[in-house]
């Protein structure tokens, strides 16, 4: 829902005007007759109320009855009706009570009207573009919440529709500058160095790569299992064969002394496969971070060609950013460098791995070998003829079942070890993170946004020349603010715009300084410029305890925001103390 605004009613008079269905009950008011309801309807769509003879003691009287009786006129019945949707949007009932006690008298409605009424330059007729006019200098962007409303509209009055509504993620925030929202914010989220680009800290992704580890585990676990049970078979095959108890103990000797060289053979193996998963993980994880350099080696170059030949600072900001660039291309060098010499090992680690395998395939041989050899001395060519061949056969399909349990075990134990891989390419990039990002924060290349912080603040000072001073609405004069400055449009309440300057941070535009103003006190320090925004306490009655505070520094110890202050705050919402202070790059 858009800021406050109960729009679904809004859109169901709007909606009922065309098509004609009766709504008896809206917001406060009730309705006694089709007459009323339809008048009040069309008046959402096209109609204007004459303000000339308003009685607004009357309007008022009806807003506290919640009914339409009483009200002599049409036009003052439209007029009562308007009102009671204008003061359900918390911007404007906010900007109707002018002393701030709560209460809505009849003379601060028809200063509210009469100001509505002449967004138009008409001051004589309310019309619903007016209306619109006075939200959108609010704040209030009725569009990005029509979706929303028509759904909810359409319910209210009965019928049904297919269209669903996007969802908003909170990710843009709203245009118009407004400081009121429908009460959910986005909250901030700045880099934690400990977590990494899918946002899992090392230690949970350590976790992970020990669960994949168990995983793996379990397989050989398995596997060995169904082996013990094949050697049985085999040591049952012997006795068939009549070997004697010394002969099969002989037999079990040598083929244990061939399973050890296959166990340690694929312990080997394993640990190839290891330094290759390692290695590979760290060109992957350099590979993300080259690509980031790359980014910013081209974003620095971007800049420095916008960059005023005529400005006389030109010069050093080209020498500064130059050597911002020749720093991240040292670093992207060494990283490339180190991708080489990886790949060199991963060669040589995969050469020495096929070599195992080789010497793998050469035991198994041996292992038949054997076989054959076990039935040979056991007279069986002689005493039975072809038997010997058959037991032979017997004990080569029971060795060859063990490999094949063996290939399986490692074919799993290989799906398994690409999820390492993966998760070490997470873990290397997660431990990274922070010393990465120092790095080429360090190296961005800060133009600003071609305004000294006194030029910013002569604009502020403009802005409440063209839009007079208010209270209740610094986010929409720090909107207006930007806007004038630069031609950007950045919205929200004012807690809302610690995103809005993260996102102006992340630009090289500002930077944040918080750190270097600990305490309230020092905010009356602040060079021109700066920005400081306060976070909310989770307040439900308006003001900074509900939406927080956004302000421009003026140098001098205040702040301009929708209006002046000589003193820039130290709290806002009664309690909080939490703000952030952004320092614009000149």
């Amino acid at each position: 829902m858009s800021n406050g605004i109960n729009f679904s009613q809004y859109m169901a008079k709007k909606l009922s005007g065309l098509t004609g269905n009766n709504i008896q009950q809206s917001g406060y008011l009730s309705f006694n007759s089709q007459t009323q309801m339809s008048n009040y309807a069309s008046m959402f769509d096209a109609a204007s109320v004459d303000l000339e003879g308003m009685d607004y003691e009357a309007i008022i009287e009806s807003l506290k009855n919640g009914t339409l009786d009483g009200i002599e006129g049409e036009n003052n019945q439209n007029a009562a009706a308007m009102v009671n949707e204008l003061l359900s949007i918390e911007g404007l009932k906010e900007l109707a009570d002018a002393n701030g006690d709560g209460e809505i008298t009849a003379e601060e409605v028809q200063a509210l009207v009469d100001l509505i009424a002449n967004a138009d330059g008409d001051a004589k007729n309310l019309t619903a573009e007016d209306v619109d006019a006075i939200l959108e200098q609010i704040g209030v962007n009725l569009e990005d919440s029509a979706e929303n409303a028509v759904d909810e509209a359409l319910k209210e009055i009965g019928e049904t529709t297919p269209t669903q509504a996007p969802t908003n993620t909170g990710g843009t925030a709203p245009a118009g500058g407004g400081n009121r929202t429908d009460g959910t914010t986005t909250p901030r989220t700045g880099t934690d160095s400990t977590t990494s680009a899918e946002g899992e800290s090392p230690e949970h992704i350590k976790e992970r790569i020990a669960e994949k580890e168990a995983e793996i585990g379990d397989i050989e676990a398995r596997a060995d299992e169904k082996i013990a049970e094949k050697e049985k078979e085999k040591d049952q095959l012997l006795q068939k064969a009549g070997l004697t108890d010394e002969e099969i103990a002989q037999y079990k000797k040598q083929e244990q002394e061939i399973d050890n060289r296959v166990k340690s053979n694929e312990t080997a193996i394993r640990t190839k496969d290891n330094q290759i998963k390692e290695y590979e993980a760290t060109v992957s994880s350099n590979d993300h971070y080259i690509s980031d350099l790359n980014k910013q080696i081209e974003t620095n170059r971007s800049k420095m060609e916008s960059l005023d030949p005529n400005n006389e600072k030109t010069s050093d900001k080209k020498a500064e950013i130059n050597a911002q660039i020749t720093n991240l291309e040292n670093e992207k060098r060494a990283k490339e460098q180190q991708n080489a010499e990886l790949a060199e090992q991963i060669s040589k680690t995969r050469a020495a791995k096929a070599e195992l395998e080789k010497q793998k395939e050469t035991y198994e041989t041996q292992k038949q070998q054997l076989n054959a050899d076990a039935m040979k001395g056991a007279g069986i060519a002689a005493q039975k003829g072809g038997l010997m061949q058959a037991f032979t056969a017997d004990l080569n399909t029971i060795d060859k079942e063990i490999a094949e349990i063996r290939e399986t075990k490692n074919d799993n134990i290989t799906r398994v070890n690409i999820d390492i891989k993966n998760l070490q390419v997470q873990l290397k990039d997660a431990e990274a993170a922070e010393e990465r990002k120092s790095f080429i924060d360090d190296n961005k290349a800060r133009i600003g946004l071609g305004l000294t912080g006194e030029e910013l603040v002569d604009v502020a000072w403009q802005m409440l020349d063209v839009y007079g001073s208010s209270t209740g609405y610094c986010a929409t004069g720090v909107h207006r603010t930007f806007e004038m400055a630069y031609g950007i449009s950045l919205g929200g309440n004012g807690c809302d715009w610690t995103r809005n300057m993260d996102g102006l941070v992340e630009q090289g535009y500002f930077i944040e300084a918080t750190s270097d103003y600990a305490t309230s006190a020092d905010l009356a320090n602040l060079p021109a410029g700066a920005v400081v925004t306060w976070d909310n306490t989770g307040g439900t009655n308006g003001g900074g305890a509900q939406y927080g505070h956004v302000c421009i520094a003026d140098g001098h110890g205040g702040e301009i925001s929708d209006h002046h202050a000589e003193n820039i705050y130290k709290r806002i919402g009664g309690s909080s103390t939490t703000y952030h202070v952004y320092i614009l790059v000149e």
